[in-house]
């Protein structure tokens, strides 16, 4: 194994409990999950009880960060119903193994893997990501996440999958190239383990784009610009009452003075002889 490999896994979940010190568990959070899967080494290293992988690295780091930055967060959660699902998860490797007769230690060893895969991930959102302002804070990580994305995709579209080759040594798949080559072309895969999950990836992240959009559409990057000529306001009042009544010169009969009060100006009437 390359030495780089070790150095990011173990660098990284390193790395997470200061992002919870600097930037707070929520984007701490967020950041560790979409940064880690899209640019740690697909690896894993074989210790006690765990497979070292990105995913354990980043559960692992994002529990020690909590437990040292927000441990207060973590005492008040209150499991409830809807956590059950999640335990039976974690725990069916476990009875799955004795029921087999492999033994406890390969059911624990299983059930240790499956926490860190998707136990960890839910009680993490359970704790910072499920309210509104949790889940849009996570769905602008994934967005900016497929945008850096997108060139490396694109350069591997044109020259094949070598980025993981290139950056840790070995390429991220053990069939090598026999499921990349399509239609004439290349599949990316970048730093993920296939070149599905990146698709699947970056589909995610167009849904949470077009999300973001239509449920913030007043944000400074899609507000219209007002106008700063005077009178603009006033001409587009007119001009609406005169698409409703048939013509301009009904609305300015029957609208100016309207208008005129509604933008503060003087009409007809209130002049004097």
């Amino acid at each position: 194994m390359p030495s780089l490999v070790p150095l990011f896994l173990f660098g990284f979940a390193a790395l997470v409990p200061v992002l919870f010190a600097v930037l707070g568990a929520r984007r701490a959070v967020a950041f560790a999950y979409v940064a880690g899967w899209l640019f740690l080494p697909v690896a894993t290293i074989d210790l006690p009880l765990v497979e070292y992988d990105k995913a354990a690295a980043i559960a692992l780091g994002c529990l020690v960060g909590v437990v040292l930055v927000d441990l207060s967060t973590l005492l008040a959660f209150r499991p409830g119903f809807v956590d059950l699902g999640i335990v039976a998860l974690c725990v069916s490797p476990l009875a799955s193994s004795i029921s087999n007769e492999l033994g406890a230690y390969d059911g624990f060893a299983n059930a240790v893997n499956m926490t860190l895969l998707w136990g960890v991930p839910w009680l993490l959102g359970r704790l910072y990501l499920g309210s509104r302002e949790g889940a849009t804070l996570l769905a602008r990580a994934v967005v900016w996440g497929g945008l850096a994305y997108v060139p490396l995709c694109a350069w591997e579209l044109r020259m094949s999958p070598q980025l993981h080759a290139q950056l840790y040594g070995y390429y991220a798949h053990a069939s090598g190239f026999t499921q990349v080559v399509r239609f004439g072309g290349w599949r990316p895969t970048v730093f993920m383990h296939h070149g599905l999950m990146v698709g699947m990836f970056m589909a995610t992240a167009a849904l949470c784009a077009l999300a973001l959009v239509r449920a913030e559409p007043r944000r400074r990057y899609l507000a219209r610009r007002p106008s700063s000529r005077p009178g603009s306001s006033r001409r587009r009042c007119c001009a609406s009452r005169a698409g409703r009544s048939g013509s301009c010169s009904s609305a300015s009969v029957s609208g100016g003075s309207a208008c005129a009060r509604l933008h503060g100006l003087p009409t007809s009437s209130s002049r004097s002889p």
